[in-house]
Parts: structure tokens; C-alpha cells; sequence
């Protein structure tokens, strides 16, 4: 999100420049409302991964984070309701803007890896419209709660070296069959994995079967179009995408059919 977030400030920078940059301008809110639904969706998800992590303890509950959401809600309000009446006075936003980003640097420890560059543009770029502005502020601000329940929330993320699977089969009438895996910590990673499946054994001898595999909340199903009786092994991979990159967890599971 960081080189996005980069990207539109250094057009922004040119537009500024530029003596009618109307079209351009246009073009750039246009951008970042796309660009602001895309951090808004990330914030969802960091949102709900950190509350099915707390369901789980709530000891690990951050009440000052539930108080940030909450301000960050009402600012995107105060946001919107200025844009669409086309305030001319955003001073009094800026401010609320300012306080609310100050605090969240600081439930996060000022930690380097979460803050976001220093810009100029709020007041002092030329050509640069209000609508702009707030737009600006409004990806800023999701940004950064995006970050905030990260940074409470990841640390606690441990990649494992190894995962058990608990699994439920279920028949259909048309002879295929469904293994639905599950597994605690890689629901605790939400949608961030991929199952990707290396060998498929029937009776330790490799088999070869048509089946399809679908991402469920909490591991995945794989969807088989049918399978003879016996003992099965599925062994695979879960390839993980987290901010310090891609990993790749083993796994096996033996099933019976019957």
C-alpha cells in the first residue's frame, strides 16, 4: 500500500505545478476514492482478523484501539459530509485530521516500519482543490488504522513450521466428496494463504484424481469429483503472504474413505 500511496502524491506534486490542471485534478479524485475503497476493504479485513484474535482472549483486547476506530469513523463522516457540500473551510478537519494522526503514531510506538511519509500538500500546493485534500486524508487516515491493528495485531502472528489439520468428509449424492480442513492459526491469518497441494496417495501409493480446492475461512476444501475406498494421504502447502514477505508451511493429512 506504501508505493501506491507514493505513487498519487508524486503526481500530485506535478499537477500542482501545472497552471489549469482542472482535467488532472479530476482524474486524481477519481483515483483516490478507487484507491481509498481498496485501503477500506484491507482495514476491514485487519479489522476482522484482530477481533477473532481477541474473541479467543480477550485479554488481548487494546481498548485505546476500539477509541481510534471510533474517532476514525466520525472523521470519515465530518470527510464526506464536507465533500459533498463542498465546504470551503477545511481547517477545522485538518486539525481533527492532524490529532487523530498524532495519536495513532503513538499507539503504535512511533515504530519506523508504520509511518507514513511527511507531505505539503494539505495547505501549501498550488492548483490543488479541497475535494483533493480530504481525499488525501481520507486514504491517510485508513492507511494508518489499517497499520494500527497490524501492529497489535500481527506481532502475535507466528508463522508455523508445521500445521495439523483437523478434517470432516462429506458425500455427495452424485459421488463426490468434500474434505473440509481446518486449522486455528491459519484462520488467525484470514484470507492472507494459499493451499497449494504437492501429492495425493491412496494406500502410499501415488493417485492421480480430479478435485478442485476452495479457500474457507479457516483452511480450505478440497472438492474431489469421486474417490474409490481406502486410506488417503494429501500432503501440500500453505503459501502465506505477510508484510515480511511470502512463506510456505507444510502440511499432511491422512483421511479414510469408506
Amino acid at each position: 500500500m506504501k508505493i501506491k500511496f507514493l505513487a498519487y502524491f508524486t503526481i500530485a506534486l506535478f499537477v500542482s505545478s501545472c497552471e489549469d490542471g482542472q482535467y488532472e485534478m479530476h482524474e486524481l479524485n477519481s483515483f483516490l476514492k478507487a484507491n481509498y475503497d481498496f485501503n477500506y476493504r484491507i482495514y476491514n479485513q485487519r479489522k476482522d482478523q484482530y477481533y477473532t484474535f481477541i474473541s479467543e482472549d480477550s485479554n488481548n483486547r487494546y481498548p485505546m484501539l476500539d477509541e481510534l476506530d471510533s474517532d476514525y469513523k466520525m472523521l470519515i463522516s465530518k470527510i464526506d459530509l464536507a465533500i459533498s457540500d463542498s465546504i470551503t473551510d477545511i481547517k477545522p478537519i485538518i486539525l481533527d485530521y492532524d490529532n487523530l494522526s498524532r495519536k495513532l503514531v503513538e499507539f503504535m510506538n512511533n515504530s519506523n516500519d508504520y509511518l507514513l511519509p511527511e507531505i505539503k500538500l494539505l495547505e501549501e500546493a498550488r492548483n490543488v482543490s479541497n475535494e483533493f485534500r480530504l481525499n488525501v486524508i481520507k486514504n491517510r487516515l485508513a492507511i494508518q488504522m489499517v497499520y494500527a491493528y497490524e501492529f497489535r495485531y500481527e506481532p502475535h502472528l507466528e508463522i508455523p513450521s508445521s500445521i495439523e489439520l483437523k478434517s470432516n468428509i462429506v458425500k455427495g449424492n452424485g459421488g463426490g466428496i468434500k474434505l473440509t480442513l481446518s486449522n486455528k492459526i491459519v484462520q488467525k491469518h484470514g484470507n492472507s494463504g494459499r493451499i497449494i497441494i504437492t501429492k495425493f496417495r491412496l494406500n502410499g501409493n501415488n493417485k492421480k484424481a480430479n478435485y478442485k480446492t476452495n479457500k474457507n475461512y479457516s483452511f480450505a476444501d478440497v472438492i474431489f469429483d469421486s474417490l474409490e475406498n481406502g486410506n488417503y494421504t494429501l500432503d501440500g502447502v500453505l503459501r502465506f503472504y505477510e508484510r515480511d514477505g511470502e512463506f510456505e508451511v507444510p502440511f499432511s493429512k491422512n483421511f479414510v474413505v469408506e
